[in-house]
């Protein structure tokens, strides 16, 4: 599970408390993350954040079940630009086809330090937070 701080209080948030759209800052970096897709169960989300200089995004993948997050564990992943790439993944992760990352330089301990709810995806800079 990873821990939501607010202050000095902290509380344990499923990847069922997220929601397509929310927006997730982790403790070890600035950046924020869009949740892309989550599994029904809870244990999965699938969230990107944009990489502008190669056209590439960025993805991590939430495993509430082992308390981690990171890439997959193909050494050339299939793909997460776009929803039909992301449904896949979800779809193969799922089905235990791939997992997160179990090398120690790839996975870290889930800890999120901030949630923002949803945006319109057609607002101006909807996608550029952070």
């Amino acid at each position: 599970m990873g821990e939501v701080t607010t202050g000095s209080a902290r509380t344990t948030v499923a990847a069922t408390a997220l929601e397509m759209g929310h927006r997730v800052q982790f403790a070890e970096s600035r950046r924020w993350w869009r949740v892309r897709a989550t599994s029904g169960d809870g244990r999965f989300a699938i969230l990107t954040s944009p990489f502008n200089l190669r056209r590439v995004p960025y993805y991590t993948i939430l495993d509430t079940e082992r308390g981690v997050r990171g890439p997959d564990d193909r050494i050339f992943c299939s793909g997460y630009e776009d929803d039909s790439d992301i449904a896949d993944r979800m779809r193969e992760l799922i089905a235990g086809d791939i997992q997160v990352s179990r090398r120690p330089s790839k996975c870290v301990e889930t800890r999120i330090v901030a949630i923002l709810p949803p945006t319109d995806r057609h607002t101006p800079g909807a996608d550029s937070a952070g």
